[in-house]
């Protein structure tokens, strides 16, 4: 789920007062001024049904009518009034100000607009009236706009922090993190105490990947306000994506004694059992997401994800199925229910919904490249070349995509020998997997390629074990030589997790070796 927020449009300006009442010693002036919203309805209505006020004066009793109206919420008596001191006094540009205000909030954002450059007109120094002017653009994403109006607001009025909180907020619509952070800074230098806008820098140093500033943001809006909610589920947010997920886990848990009714939060505690792989406690996050949310699909589908890192396949394509009857066009359950059939040998099946999600997304890389391996495992070497050639395409930093092609071709009878050195020659060979290239080009031997597997970092060395078991089995097969084949493959069939296409494809192909269909041609 995106992060959550503190900060957002505000039609800043408190309503703008009425000019100075005349010196009068009637007693109704003083009413129409009163603190009370009632006594002053009841004041400036006795002076508006007198007949004795002159228009100027009608106009202030109108314009002060209308805010006791606001205060009370009653918004469309309080237009009628402004209208009226507009009829009184063309040129009142606080009226236009306070009708705009309104509009705006009944989201007739064009009639506010039209009232704010009124006022504007009247009174070119009125700074709320280029701030409100700037919500209501933003309303209609007209970003630059926005900006334009709230740069002169801040002209007008530098050390208006409200100011700047809707300019930083206008940035972020316009994903200009940078210029935001610069806007909640000197929120903050103006108002140490704002908890705000330590939330919404801290929100914007997520989205630019500068995960310990937010966390430091995050601590301080903690300091000021313990309960902070927002604090707490974002800090959950950036220590979730630093891969800190136990202290991700810590902070959902504080912010889910806040709102124990928030969906999003059991989904995001969810993602960080998922990410330390407590797929039971991820799935109990997910299921309660969903009793609060039942047709949220983003957590349908990562609970689909997590039965299948759990093995279990047709419990996670009945999860697939829902999102996409939820989300037609979104490519994450399409693509995760064609590797459950993957990782079930179904792989026309898996083929069917990769074909749909490249039909949604063309140039959707990964997919491509699944529908590959599905390719490969039918032994259909044409059509899995064809679309690893299409993602290399589009993304030619893939020295996994450029051995799986070279595969393809050799297994389909072509000799892509010179191509391929081509390729790897302007790749880095000693990192991984450039050394498994190496082994088909002719550089290295096979023992020597053995003798890389080892690594201080043991999910690494796992990896790399996989991946040498796999294409020094895939190796063998192109020299027809299936003595040594077989072993390899059937150590890839059970070192390599369900994360890589290894462990299904050496199935296949020992499959393929026991039954005589596995040849090179």
């Amino acid at each position: 789920m995106d992060a959550t927020r503190l900060a957002f449009l505000v039609i800043l300006a408190t309503k703008l007062s009425v000019p100075a009442f005349p010196q009068t010693p009637d007693e109704n002036w003083k009413r129409c001024g009163d603190r009370n919203p009632d006594v002053r309805i009841a004041g400036c209505t006795a002076l508006v049904q007198s007949g004795r006020e002159p228009r100027e004066n009608l106009a202030r009793a109108f314009f002060n009518r209308g805010l006791a109206h606001d205060e009370k919420q009653q918004t469309d008596r309080a237009i009628g009034d402004y209208s009226e001191a507009i009829r009184y006094q063309p040129d009142f540009a606080e009226a236009f100000h306070n009708r705009g205000f309104d509009y705006n909030q009944k989201g007739q954002i064009d009639q506010a607009i039209a009232d704010y450059d009124e006022a504007i007109r009247y009174q070119p120094s009125l700074a709320q009236a280029f701030a409100n002017r700037a919500v209501a653009f933003t309303h209609k994403g007209l970003y630059d706009r926005a900006i334009q109006d709230s740069n002169r607001a801040i002209r007008l009025m530098p050390n208006e922090s409200g100011f700047l909180t809707n300019r930083g907020i206008v940035h972020d619509h316009m994903r200009q993190y940078d210029h935001a952070i610069l806007d909640y800074t000197q929120v903050i230098r103006l108002r140490p105490d704002n908890t705000e806008a330590y939330v919404d820098r801290g929100v914007d140093y997520i989205a630019l990947g500068k995960y310990d500033q937010a966390i430091q943001d995050f601590d301080k809006a903690i300091r000021l306000q313990p309960d902070l909610f927002e604090a707490f589920a974002n800090r959950g947010d950036a220590y979730n994506k630093k891969g800190r997920h136990d202290y991700a886990i810590r902070d959902y848990n504080q912010a889910i004694q806040l709102r124990p009714n928030e969906p999003g939060l059991f989904y995001n505690r969810g993602v960080a059992y998922s990410g330390s792989e407590q797929y039971d406690r991820s799935i109990q996050d997910f299921d309660q997401a969903i009793l609060l949310k039942p047709d949220f699909a983003e957590a349908i589908n990562t609970r689909g994800t997590a039965y299948y890192l759990k093995r279990e396949y047709d419990r996670s394509i009945q999860d697939f199925d829902q999102a996409i009857r939820l989300r037609p066009n979104d490519t994450e359950p399409l693509e995760g229910r064609g590797l459950a059939y993957f990782q079930k040998a179904q792989f026309d099946r898996a083929i069917q919904d990769f074909d749909l999600a490249i039909r949604v997304k063309g140039d959707y890389v990964r997919a491509l490249n699944n529908r590959s391996y599905a390719y490969f495992a039918l032994m259909r070497f044409r059509e899995s070349a064809a679309d690893m050639e299409r993602s290399l395409t589009l993304s030619r930093t893939q020295p996994y995509a450029v051995l799986w092609l070279h595969l393809a071709r050799r297994r389909q009878g072509l000799d892509d020998t010179q191509e391929f050195t081509e390729r790897v020659a302007g790749s880095d060979l000693i990192q991984w997997p450039g050394p498994i290239a190496k082994l088909f080009i002719g550089m290295i031997s096979a023992d020597q390629l053995l003798q890389l597997v080892t690594s201080p970092d043991t999910q690494l060395a796992s990896r790399r074990r996989c991946d040498v078991a796999f294409f020094l089995g895939e190796y063998a097969l192109l020299g027809q030589d299936s003595a040594h084949a077989i072993p390899r493959l059937q150590e890839a069939r059970d070192v390599c997790t369900i994360q890589t296409p290894q462990s299904v494809l050496a199935v296949t192909d020992l499959r393929g070796l026991e039954q005589g269909s596995v040849s090179v041609k």
